[in-house]
């Protein structure tokens, strides 16, 4: 097996066991629905305690107050909705973040498992794993 095919099949592989965030993370929580630009959005600058999330041309969309909470808009945005569910409690905004890093790193420690089972000295699972979250438009913050 070749890296490239290890990828695709990692790639189809994942895609029927991802966690679709935030839904999958929101049982017994209360929310509040928030409208989403349904574009790519990035982590902006602080600004005196905030986060600001904008999009690629800078607009400025979000002003959040803690990086977990701008993660939460982030990881959210994967596919673009136009609407989310946000929790109303920070507490929540909190368990819900660390719930789907946990689901996502168990993720890349099976990605990992397998590389070195296959390729056992290669050292490429770095790039190797980027190219399989850019495929399937995962982050890890």
């Amino acid at each position: 097996m070749t890296e490239k095919e290890f990828i695709e099949i990692s790639v189809t592989k994942s895609r029927g066991s991802l966690p679709e965030f935030p839904g999958n993370f929101l049982s017994d929580v209360e929310v509040r629905s928030v409208d989403m630009p349904g574009k790519t959005i990035v982590l902006g600058q602080e600004l005196f305690g905030s986060f600001e999330i904008i999009d690629s041309d800078g607009n400025v969309y979000f002003q959040v107050g803690s990086t977990l909470e701008a993660k939460y808009y982030l990881y959210s945005n994967r596919t673009k909705p136009s609407k989310i569910s946000v929790p109303v409690k920070e507490t929540d905004v909190i368990s819900v973040v660390k719930k789907y890093e946990n689901s996502i790193d168990q993720i890349l420690q099976g990605l990992e498992k397998d590389f070195k089972k296959e390729f056992p000295g290669n050292k490429n699972f770095y790039q190797v794993s980027n190219q399989i979250f850019h495929m399937l438009n995962l982050q890890r913050y």
